[in-house]
């Protein structure tokens, strides 16, 4: 009985394929302002694999094919013959064999306190030694190709290179709300939660941005291609639970699948800054609207309706590419003059509300915040959930 309940809760979400609204107008109008080059079909070469091979950690736990890094990284006699084999699968001179696309997903438990409760339980994905050096490569040759022509937004900081991550959008974060008291001034700001987000991108979204973003045309077809066969073995504390179809959702377990969820979100970035509202600081040089990391949004505004737009400009957007909110775990904040004020909280077309977030704060990328950061909270729960004195 408890194998069918978690297959059943899993199923749902993965092997529930939806697809996006392709009518949108939005949709219409960027695909029609992206101008630039399509990108070269890609060859892999044994270079490709060797770099690859030094980036896989030796020991970590495999997927179903059983391999780990380090037998791959020490037998370079191999690597070349990988590359061709690889190669072949790529551009479609081989056909791609089913147990490479074949997971492996241990359900981890998130809050001992909840017990077994199907939804308290988080997919961690080991794939395939084989795939993980393949989307290694593709992801590396995409990623150059994105940045080249400027298309990953500075709001999103999920997979950019050479910046602090998490630590570049809190910085900008305390920076706005240091301002805001500072100077006394107007400030509204939302935190969007999105409802298992990874799991729920439809595929049909997937190719769209690959296609939408000119990703190179061997590359958009072995990864559509693949989609029909992704399909993964669920586990718990060791016992098998059983297979389920991905339908829905990236691939989870490789370097490639972030930086395609993060490829998935870039239109989202783009239609919010076209949005005349934001948090100008002094003189009006700067205007912040968003901020991202991977599905982690906050929005700023100079007041209660600017924040509503925004807010409801993301709900169109993400209910058009076939993505959720996650309704209570979103929240929002009103403050004039430098001073937090009550508010109802926002009503979306679909009549859920986001409510206004509590004097306990809202958890920004880790960090407790109001209308500042609540550094003496955090540290005080840091020292009770650690049992100091």
């Amino acid at each position: 009985m408890r194998m069918k309940v978690y297959i059943k809760f899993w199923s749902e979400i993965w092997d529930n394929g939806i697809e996006h609204n392709k009518d949108s107008e939005w949709l219409h109008e960027m695909k029609q302002g992206i101008g630039y080059l399509n990108q070269n079909d890609l060859k892999i070469n044994e270079e490709d694999i060797t770099k690859q091979c030094k980036k896989i950690p030796n020991w970590k736990a495999p997927g179903l094919d059983g391999v780990q890094g380090y037998w791959i990284k020490k037998i370079t006699s191999c690597h070349q013959r990988i590359a061709e084999q690889l190669d072949e699968i790529l551009n479609g001179k081989a056909e791609l064999p089913q147990w490479i696309t074949y997971g492996r997903t241990v359900l981890c438990l998130k809050d001992p306190s909840r017990g077994n409760a199907v939804d308290n339980f988080r997919p961690i994905s080991c794939l395939p030694l084989m795939w993980k050096l393949m989307t290694g490569v593709i992801a590396e040759s995409m990623y150059i190709f994105l940045e080249m022509n400027d298309v990953l937004p500075n709001e999103q900081k999920g997979c950019r290179r050479k910046t602090r991550g998490t630590k570049n959008q809190l910085l900008i974060d305390k920076l706005v709300l240091r301002d805001c008291k500072r100077r006394h001034t107007n400030l509204s700001m939302a935190w969007i939660d999105y409802r298992k987000a990874y799991d729920m991108v439809p595929h049909s979204w997937i190719v769209e941005c690959m296609s939408m973003f000119k990703i190179a045309a061997n590359v958009r077809t072995f990864v559509e291609s693949s989609m029909e066969n992704w399909k993964t073995e669920l586990t718990s504390s060791g016992e098998s639970l059983g297979n389920v179809n991905i339908r829905r959702g990236i691939f989870q377990g490789d370097s490639l699948f972030p930086l395609i969820f993060e490829m998935c979100m870039i239109p989202l970035s783009l239609i919010l800054r076209k949005e005349k509202v934001g948090y100008e600081f002094r003189g009006k040089e700067l205007k912040i609207k968003h901020l991202l990391f991977m599905d982690d949004l906050k929005l700023f505004g100079k007041n209660k309706e600017q924040i509503d737009s925004l807010v409801k400009t993301v709900h169109i957007v993400s209910k058009d590419i076939g993505m959720e909110f996650g309704i209570k775990k979103c929240g929002m904040l009103v403050m004039k003059r430098g001073k937090i004020v009550e508010c109802n909280g926002i009503q979306l077309p679909d009549e859920e509300t986001i409510k206004s977030v509590k004097e306990d704060g809202y958890k920004y990328l880790g960090i407790l915040e109001l209308d500042k950061v609540m550094e003496g909270e955090m540290k005080r729960k840091f020292v009770k959930d650690t049992g100091g004195d």
